[in-house]
């Protein structure tokens, strides 16, 4: 019996036809959680009012990514790539919002709020589907922000002060997130998962107690303890969209 991890509805009760791809197939995710119903899969696809969908907010970001950094981008592919936020000039390495969203209110801290929502969505379905523990009650914080739009949950990640980025062409191709012995340990002193994608280092929240102290505790015995290490960052809290640096302002700073 599947029993969806979003709803807690089993296959007696919903339909559990369609493919729920835990990354966007658009950037290459080939993984499925089979834990998810129809319902909840359409569900992060629907544009809601004034907010993009939590799977396009995804596709947006994580596609600038790609077309920005990655080793196998090409001519035809500069040419077949569209946005439906951004107007978009890759080989110029300009981007900005279009028009139509540029002034309307609270855009950007809505695009941001789908994107959070969209990361944590990627983490509880990777976990389902590699774990097979998403339905623990301790996920329900997560059930609620991802699904259901209710509550916040912070989301970081940890921007290069040097402009060095590593390139995973793996993950560009086939993206998954892994829960191995340094995941778990993170989870226990820190209550934080981080998985690295487009030059950044994401860290989300496993727990919904103390947030605030698990984070600040990583900052300093983690990030901060690191000021000499050539891997040097500085955790950044995403409230809005220009806090994403999509454009990389990383490598036009001087």
């Amino acid at each position: 019996m599947k029993t969806c991890i979003w709803c807690s509805r089993n296959d007696s009760d919903i339909n559990f036809n369609t493919l729920a791809h835990t990354f966007p197939q658009s950037l290459g995710g080939k993984n499925i959680c089979l834990n998810v119903c129809d319902d909840c899969n359409f569900a992060f696809g629907k544009k809601q009012s004034f907010q993009p969908s939590v799977d396009l907010a995804i596709k947006e970001i994580f596609n600038l990514s790609r077309f920005l950094i990655s080793d196998n981008k090409n001519i035809s592919s500069y040419k077949r790539f569209s946005s439906e936020y951004f107007k978009v000039n890759l080989q110029q390495r300009k981007i900005s919002i279009k028009m139509k969203y540029k002034f309307q209110s609270k855009f950007k801290e809505n695009f941001a709020r789908s994107f959070k929502r969209g990361i944590y969505k990627i983490f509880l379905e990777e976990r389902e589907r590699i774990c097979g523990d998403s339905h623990f009650e301790e996920f329900n914080f997560i059930r609620e922000f991802s699904r259901y739009n209710l509550n916040d949950i912070p989301l970081y990640y940890l921007k290069p002060r040097n402009p060095l980025i590593f390139i995973d062409q793996e993950q560009f191709d086939n993206p998954k997130l892994h829960f191995l012995k340094p995941h778990l340990e993170l989870h226990k002193n820190y209550r934080l998962y981080e998985f690295y994608y487009g030059g950044y280092t994401y860290l989300l929240h496993t727990n919904a107690f103390m947030q605030e102290l698990h984070i600040n505790n990583y900052n300093a015995e983690v990030v901060l303890k690191n000021k000499n290490s050539m891997n040097l960052s500085t955790l950044v809290k995403i409230h809005k969209m220009e806090d994403l640096d999509f454009r990389y302002n990383l490598f036009n700073q001087r």
